[in-house]
C-alpha cells in the first residue's frame, strides 16, 4: 500500500492525537447540548451508550480484518469530520425528539468510526501499541485541558467547528500523499474550506444561531415550552452558552414584574423588576426566605447561589451593608448585569460584591465571618427529575454545614430555602449533626434551629408544605429573637414547623427527649434517608434502591459485552486476556471517578477540577506506558506487571490517606498550591495506571496474537462504561472511599493473572 500513513509512524501518532482531542471535545459538547434537551439522568444515558460505539467500532475492525483493509483509514478520516458536522447540524436544525434513543442512534456514529480507525491502526502497528496509547491519552488529556477554555472564549459553535476540523485538517495537510482519489481529495478540501469559513463568521451570526437552538424551545424540560403550554407568550431575549450551562433570559408578555433566567432550559431563577428604591421592597418581606434577614445582625451577608438576584433583594430590604453574592455560573451573573436597567443594577451596587465561584470553594478559602449565610434552592432538583439524586454536590453535606457554622459571627445564622418536606427533613438532621460535631449535645440542638413554612390544605387531611426555610444559629435562639420571628410569622400568615420553646413536634421532640439519635430521626420519616457527607455527597438521594436509569444502562452494557465478546469465553486461550482487559477497564474507572470527586472538593470550582484532574491523570497514564515499555523487546515471553499493580495499589492508598488526613483539612490553602499538589499526585497515580494496559497489548503482539488487539480495546472500553455506572452506584451506597478500595481490590486480581495470556 502506498500512502503516507503506512510509511510514517509519526503521522499515525499525530492522527490518533488529533482524533482523541476531537473525541474528548465531542463528548463534552454532547453533554452540554443534551442538557438542554433532557434531564441529568437521560444525558448520562445518552453519552454513556454513545461511548459504547468506540467498542463496537473496534470490534468491527476485528471481524472485517482483511489484507489491505488499512487503506480504508484514508476515507474514514474525512468521513469522521463529515459525521461530526452532520451530527451537530442535525441536532441544531433537525427535528426535535424527546426520545433519548433517537439521539443515541445519531451521536454514536462518530464514536463508532473512531473505534474502527483505532482498531485498524492497532492492528497495523501492534508493536507500537504503547506509543499509540501515549498519543491517545495525551490527546484526551489535551482535550480535557482545553475544552472549557474553548467553550468560554470562542463559544460553543466555534468549538463544534474546531471539532469537525481536527480530523480532516490532518487529511488535507497531507492529502496528496494520503489519497489518490480526486473525488475524496476534492471533497476534503471543500469540507475544510467550508468549516474555516464558518469558523470566522461574525459573532452576531453565531450568537443568532445559538439563540434559536430549537432544543431550548421544544424540549419537554424546557421552561419556555411549559410557559407556552400554559397559554402565555414567552420570548427568549438573551442566551449564552458556556462550559457550565446554556443560560437564557425569558420574558413573558403577560408578566411584567419579573423575567426568568433558566439554566439548560430548565432550572429557573427569577429576576425581578426593581427601580433601586429599597422602600419598594416591602413585598419581599412577606416571604419565608426573608426571615433569616429579619432579626439580629445582618451587616455582612454571604449569598450562595444568588441566581437572578432575588436573595440580594432580601438582603437589601433588610438594609444589609456588605453583600457578597456568589453564583457558580458566570453567565447567570452576566445575564443580570445585561438587564441592569430592568433589575435596578443590583449587581453593580456599592453594597453588593458579585463573585463567579463555587459556594463551598469560596467559603473554604475565606477568612471572613458573616452575620448571615443564605442558600436558596442552590440545587434545583425539581427541574431535573427524580434521578437528579445521581448528581453529587458538596454544598449540602454535613462537612459543608460545619463550614457554614464556622464562618458565622458569634450570633450569626445560616438559612436554607428548600423545596419540600423531604429536603427540610434532611437539612434539619444534617444541621443537628453539624452542631453536634461542633460540640453541642444532640438533645440541645433543637435550641439552635427554627423552621418556618407555608401550608397548603390539599383536602382529605393532606397538608402540603411550600417554601420551607430552615434557620440555624451558631448560638441558641434568644427569647427576643424568637419573639421577633414569631411576630414576623404572624404578620405574614406563615406557619411554624419548629421553633424552640414555642412549638416542637415529633421527631424533633424525640431528639430533645433523647429517645432517638440522628438515624432514628431520619427513620421516623423514611427508613432509607441518610446523612449526605463529603464521602457520599448525594443530598437528593432518598432511597437505597438503584436508579432505574442505571439498571437500564447496565443491561445495555452487559448485552453488548456478551454479543461482541461472548465467543471469547469458549476459548481457554482467549479467556485470560478477556478477563485481564475487562478488569483493567472496570477498575480504572472506579479509581478515576473517585479521584475526580475527591479532588473536585479540594480544588473548588468544578470546571477547574475537571481540567486539572483529567488532563493530569490521562497524560500521566500515557507517559507511564511509554517510558516503562521502552525496555520491552521481541525476546520478551512474559511481561510481569506485578510491580506496577502493587505500585497502583500503594499510591492510591497513599493518595487516600493524604487526602483524608492532610488535604481535606487544608481546603483553605492557595489555589495555585492546590493545583500543584493535585497535578503531582494525580500525574504519578496515572503514570502507574497506564502501564498494565499497554503491556498487555505488547504481550499479545510478541506472542503473535495481535489479531485480537481490537477486541481487547473494545472489551476495555465497554468495561470502562460499566465501571463508571458501578462507581456511581457504589458511591451512593458505600461512599467514594470504599469505591476506591473496591477498585484497588480489582487491580489486585491482576496479580494471579501475571500477564500470561495463554
Amino acid at each position: 500500500m502506498n500512502n503516507h500513513i503506512e510509511n510514517s509512524h509519526f503521522s499515525v501518532k499525530i492522527l490518533i492525537l488529533m482524533i482523541s482531542i476531537s473525541m474528548f471535545l465531542y463528548q463534552i459538547i454532547l453533554t452540554r447540548i443534551a442538557s438542554v434537551l433532557f434531564s441529568y439522568h437521560y444525558v448520562f444515558l445518552i453519552t454513556s451508550v454513545a461511548i459504547l460505539g468506540l467498542s463496537i467500532g473496534s470490534a468491527y475492525s476485528y471481524y472485517i480484518n482483511k489484507e489491505g483493509v488499512l487503506s480504508k483509514i484514508n476515507d474514514l478520516i474525512w468521513i469522521l469530520s463529515s459525521m461530526y458536522s452532520a451530527v451537530f447540524l442535525f441536532i441544531f436544525f433537525g427535528p426535535i425528539s424527546n426520545s433519548p434513543l433517537f439521539y443515541i442512534l445519531i451521536v454514536i456514529i462518530p464514536f463508532f468510526i473512531i473505534g474502527y480507525i483505532f482498531g485498524l491502526i492497532y492492528l497495523k502497528y501492534p508493536f507500537e501499541s504503547h506509543k499509540l496509547y501515549l498519543a491517545d491519552l495525551v490527546g484526551a488529556g489535551i482535550g480535557a485541558g482545553i475544552v472549557f477554555l474553548l467553550i468560554d472564549t470562542v463559544g460553543i459553535l466555534r468549538t463544534i467547528i474546531i471539532i469537525c476540523l481536527l480530523p480532516v485538517s490532518f487529511f488535507v495537510s497531507g492529502c496528496l500523499k494520503l489519497c489518490t482519489s480526486y473525488v475524496v481529495r476534492s471533497y476534503s478540501i471543500i469540507l475544510t474550506v467550508g468549516l474555516l469559513v464558518l469558523l470566522f463568521l461574525p459573532n452576531s451570526i453565531l450568537s443568532g444561531i445559538e439563540l434559536n437552538y430549537q432544543g431550548a424551545y421544544k424540549s419537554d424540560i424546557s421552561t419556555f415550552s411549559k410557559v407556552k403550554e400554559g397559554g402565555l407568550t414567552p420570548q427568549i431575549v438573551y442566551s449564552k452558552w458556556n462550559s457550565f450551562s446554556r443560560t437564557d433570559v425569558i420574558s413573558v408578555d403577560e408578566v411584567d414584574e419579573r423575567m426568568f433566567i433558566t439554566i439548560d432550559g430548565g432550572a429557573i431563577a427569577p429576576m425581578y423588576k426593581y427601580d433601586g428604591n429599597t422602600e419598594n421592597l416591602s413585598i419581599f418581606k412577606r416571604d419565608t426566605a426573608y426571615l433569616p434577614f429579619s432579626f439580629g445582625a445582618k451587616e455582612n451577608v454571604l449569598l450562595i447561589g444568588a441566581g437572578g438576584g432575588r436573595d440580594v433583594l432580601y438582603a437589601l430590604a433588610s438594609e444589609s451593608d456588605n453583600i457578597i453574592a456568589l453564583d457558580v455560573n458566570k453567565s447567570t451573573i452576566e445575564a443580570v448585569q445585561a438587564y441592569s436597567s430592568y433589575n435596578g443594577g443590583i449587581y453593580a451596587m456599592d453594597k453588593v460584591k458579585v463573585v463567579a465561584d463555587d459556594g463551598r470553594g469560596y467559603l473554604e478559602n475565606s477568612t471572613e465571618n458573616y452575620d448571615v449565610i443564605f442558600l436558596s434552592l442552590v440545587m434545583t432538583n425539581s427541574s431535573q427529575g427524580v434521578s437528579y439524586a445521581m448528581a453529587e454536590d458538596y454544598i449540602y453535606t454535613v462537612e459543608a454545614f460545619e463550614s457554614y457554622l464556622g464562618h458565622l459571627t458569634e450570633n450569626g445564622k445560616v438559612g436554607f430555602l428548600v423545596h419540600d418536606l423531604s429536603d427540610l427533613t434532611k437539612v434539619i438532621g444534617m444541621s443537628m449533626k453539624a452542631l453536634q460535631n461542633e460540640g453541642v449535645s444532640l438533645e440541645d440542638t433543637p435550641d439552635y434551629i427554627t423552621v418556618v413554612v407555608k401550608k397548603e390544605d390539599m383536602g382529605n387531611d393532606q397538608i402540603h408544605y411550600t417554601e420551607p426555610v430552615i434557620i440555624v444559629k451558631k448560638t441558641p435562639f434568644s427569647d427576643s429573637e424568637l419573639s421577633t420571628l414569631y411576630k414576623e410569622v404572624q404578620l405574614n400568615d406563615l406557619d411554624i414547623f419548629q421553633m424552640p420553646r414555642v412549638f416542637e413536634q415529633s421527631p424533633i421532640e424525640s431528639i430533645r427527649n433523647k429517645t432517638v439519635d440522628i438515624n432514628g430521626y431520619y427513620a421516623m420519616y423514611s427508613k432509607e434517608m441518610t446523612l449526605a457527607t463529603d464521602n457520599k455527597p448525594y443530598f437528593y438521594n432518598y432511597t437505597s434502591k438503584i436508579p432505574k436509569i442505571l439498571i437500564v444502562l447496565i443491561s445495555i452494557v452487559v448485552f453488548v459485552y456478551f454479543a461482541l465478546f461472548g465467543r471469547f469465553f469458549k476459548s481457554r486461550e482467549n479467556r485470560r486476556p478477556l478477563y485481564y482487559f475487562s478488569i483493567l477497564g472496570f477498575a480504572f474507572m472506579l479509581i478515576e471517578i473517585t479521584t475526580i470527586q475527591k479532588f473536585s472538593l479540594f480544588l473548588g470550582h468544578p470546571s477547574l477540577s475537571i481540567v486539572v484532574i483529567l488532563s493530569s491523570l490521562l497524560v500521566g497514564c500515557g507517559i507511564g506506558s511509554q517510558i516503562i515499555n521502552k525496555s520491552i523487546n521481541a525476546n520478551s515471553k512474559s511481561i510481569k506487571t506485578n510491580l506496577a499493580v502493587i505500585g497502583i495499589v500503594l499510591i492510591n492508598i497513599l493518595m487516600l490517606l493524604v487526602y483524608e488526613l492532610v488535604l481535606k483539612n487544608n481546603l483553605s490553602m492557595m489555589t495555585g498550591m492546590k493545583i500543584g499538589i493535585t497535578i503531582f499526585i494525580v500525574f504519578f497515580q496515572g503514570f502507574l495506571m497506564g502501564i498494565p494496559f499497554s503491556r498487555g497489548l505488547l504481550l499479545l503482539s510478541y506472542e503473535g496474537r495481535q489479531g485480537i488487539i481490537p477486541m481487547m480495546l473494545g472489551v476495555n472500553g465497554i468495561m470502562s462504561v460499566l465501571g463508571s455506572v458501578i462507581a456511581i452506584i457504589l458511591s451512593m451506597n458505600i461512599g467514594f472511599n470504599y469505591t476506591l478500595i473496591f477498585g484497588l481490590l480489582l487491580y489486585a486480581l491482576l496479580l494471579p493473572l501475571n500477564m500470561n495470556t495463554k
